[in-house]
């Protein structure tokens, strides 16, 4: 049984570089822990990811729920959490988006997919070393962050969380979606390149 000032997080990845590590921008994890949770989580530097398995520390009544499409993603990510000391907090799930999940959530932190599948000819040679599920979202690089805003509304808490990592020159027509599926409070936080790579948003 869940203790009732628990809180519960979906945190939803691309299935990483070769399949090999929870990929969450730990600027996107900080940005996310500050808002919602009302603590500095962690103190970033650079885009360094992977840290809010560190981070997650400093909010201990957090129950973390880790998905991914890549069974590979998941078992390593296991590994990952025992060798961490997380694997009573976190559980792994096996889903596209927010399928087969059947719990509610307080803040839900994504880091989808989100190229164009026509921009492939633009990436470097290390970045198509990564699985094409890590990397193509649909021929125009939203939809899978789109498809989450939508699922997002039945699996918020009453004022949960929404935080999205984007791409490049998604960010209007995604906080339009945000507010045309009535989320409140959005905003919007650029990379340390001075993108804006971030959205949040609540619910409910």
């Amino acid at each position: 049984m869940t203790k009732q000032n628990s809180r519960h997080c979906a945190i939803l990845s691309d299935a990483g570089a070769k399949a090999s590590r929870f990929s969450i921008c730990s600027a996107l994890w900080n940005f996310a822990a500050t808002f919602f949770f009302a603590t500095t989580a962690h103190s970033f530097r650079g885009p360094k990811r992977s840290s809010w398995w560190k981070s997650s520390n400093r909010i201990p009544e957090a129950h973390i729920f880790a998905v991914d499409v890549s069974e590979d993603a998941l078992a390593l990510a296991g590994e990952n959490a025992i060798r961490l000391g997380l694997s009573g907090r976190v559980q792994f799930r096996k889903a596209d988006l927010l399928e087969n999940l059947d719990e509610r959530f307080d803040l839900i932190v994504a880091n989808l997919p989100y190229i164009a599948t026509r921009d492939r000819h633009t990436l470097s040679r290390e970045v198509l070393h990564d699985p094409g599920v890590a990397l193509f979202a649909g021929p125009r690089g939203d939809e899978l962050v789109g498809g989450l805003i939508e699922q997002s509304r039945t699996r918020l808490r009453p004022g949960g969380m929404l935080a999205l990592e984007i791409g490049l020159g998604q960010s209007e027509a995604l906080l339009s979606a945000l507010a045309e599926k009535n989320y409140r409070d959005i905003c919007s936080k650029n990379d340390y390149s001075g993108v804006t790579r971030f959205l949040f948003a609540r619910y409910g």
